[in-house]
């Protein structure tokens, strides 16, 4: 026999409450209400705070770098330290997407998802925490020889910019184990998105080789375009990751089933049935 959970309450608070202690899916949306959390804090901190994005011109001399540092000394510190935090929430959301991979009816898809979930950590380490540490440090103290202020600069802007690489990566992968997945748990046509995505990621490395132009790191090309297409595949997919979760089927481990209250009946001890009975 098992014991069934309570009855959902009434009541915002309380509803967050049952879904916590009984939901056997709790894990999952913890991770996908990280996804929006992450990227709204990282929005905020490159576009607002750092003044990292939109990115300056790749041109700037010595003289201007220094003004840049000095004018958002601060700000820039500020903004990179309060991201480095919500990156952790990136990791729920990798972990999520790896853990549904591994879920797909196609071959070696276990070793699919530990790669994506590689990638996606790959990028993080060079795109996100190398750049807001090289730039955090160049902004520390903006009175330093300016050669190395500029290398600084430049050092940020060509990690952010290299990291695609390892984006076009889980882009790949995605589109690959969703176009041969024969259990559907993400539809189809998202797998196609990915294509749409993981091409863009291709632009972004003329900003190794260019300074000035659309495909420099400030570029029409590739930053504006690959940005909109960015941000566009991303709201996309969190709404694809949402019905997801929904459909996907959690195995019921005894984890799993003590969240949802299907928790079995205490066991007599073992001898216990051999004991005489009373009459």
């Amino acid at each position: 026999m098992t014991a069934s959970p309570p009855p959902i309450p009434s009541g915002y608070l309380a509803k967050i409450a049952w879904h916590w202690r009984h939901n056997p899916k709790a894990d999952l949306w913890i991770a996908w209400f990280s996804i929006p959390i992450a990227y709204n804090i990282m929005g905020i901190c490159y576009f607002t705070l750092t003044h990292m994005m939109p990115p300056p011109t790749a041109t700037k001399s010595q003289a201007e770098v220094v003004e840049f540092l000095t004018s958002f000394s601060d700000q820039i510190r500020v903004g990179f330290g309060v991201m480095m935090i919500s990156l952790g929430f990136l990791v729920w959301a990798n972990g999520l997407i790896g853990w549904l991979i591994m879920r797909m009816q196609v071959p070696y898809a276990k070793a699919w998802g530990l790669a994506y979930m590689v990638a996606m950590c790959g990028g993080s380490l060079t795109g996100a925490y190398m750049s807001g540490f090289t730039l955090s440090l160049a902004a520390m103290r903006p009175d330093r020889d300016p050669e190395y202020s500029q290398l600084l600069y430049d050092v940020t802007y060509l990690s952010f910019d290299g990291t695609m690489g390892f984006f076009l990566f889980g882009s790949l992968i995605w589109t690959v184990v969703i176009l041969t997945d024969k259990s559907r748990i993400f539809p189809k046509w998202f797998g196609y998105t990915c294509i749409w995505n993981f091409t863009t990621e291709f632009l972004v490395s003329t900003a190794m080789i260019t300074q000035d132009g659309p495909f420099a790191w400030d570029g029409t090309i590739a930053f504006y375009i690959d940005t909109v297409v960015y941000i566009f595949w991303q709201i996309i997919y969190a709404i694809v990751l949402f019905y997801a979760i929904r459909r996907v089927d959690v195995p019921m481990d005894g984890f799993r089933r003590a969240r949802s209250g299907n928790v079995p009946q205490a066991q007599p001890e073992i001898g216990a049935s051999l004991a005489p009975q009373a009459t």
